[in-house]
């Protein structure tokens, strides 16, 4: 027990990890149906707005979803490298 050593697996930048770029990538096409960059024709004013509408949720969904993947994977690694550090102390 006392020489037992713990693996902690290094938390990598966000530029380096999936989930970055998969909110990269949606939060780009949201912006997109927002300034009317992607639009599937000619539509009301009512579908405009919905579209808009649409598109805020799904930025601040997809900004919400992206920071809290990194905060627990944050945490986690933090709980780990108290836990390593407690080992080494009790060692």
């Amino acid at each position: 027990m006392a020489n037992e050593v713990v693996e902690v697996n290094p938390v990598r930048p966000g530029l380096m990890t999936t989930e970055f770029w998969v909110t990269l990538g949606a939060s780009l096409v949201s912006v997109g149906m927002l300034t009317g960059l992607f639009q599937p024709g000619d539509v009301s004013a009512i579908n405009d707005s919905v579209s808009q509408i649409a598109g805020s949720i799904g930025i601040v969904l997809v900004q919400l979803n992206y920071v809290w993947s990194r905060s627990s994977l944050k945490k986690e690694a933090a709980v780990q490298d108290v836990k390593m550090k407690i080992a080494q102390l009790k060692g």
